[in-house]
């Protein structure tokens, strides 16, 4: 069966490091994977910056999509942002 949403998960170079922030970090694949609920990505993005030990400066956290619509975004720290709260971050 199906997952209800996609999430695209990231990283990038940190500039105070001198690594390129328009590339990912050396070893960190960037995904896209399935899940279900909101709950459930915010998890998953937690599992990716933690596994591959992202900091702040290199990962924003995730994009989750149903569809092709973006309907969230998940901070560094897991906290899920919907469309439309403050810190909603636009992929």
């Amino acid at each position: 069966m199906r997952k209800k949403y996609s999430v695209i998960l990231e990283s990038w170079g940190n500039i105070d490091y001198r690594q390129d922030p328009n590339a990912p970090v050396y070893g960190v694949p960037n995904k896209i994977i399935q899940v279900d609920t909101l709950e459930e990505a915010s998890q998953k993005v937690r599992e990716y910056i933690e596994e591959y030990e992202l900091k702040a400066g290199n990962c924003i956290g995730g994009y989750v999509f149903e569809g092709t619509k973006q309907i969230a975004s998940i901070s560094y720290n897991g906290k899920i942002w919907e469309e439309g709260s403050e810190y909603y971050h636009v992929y």
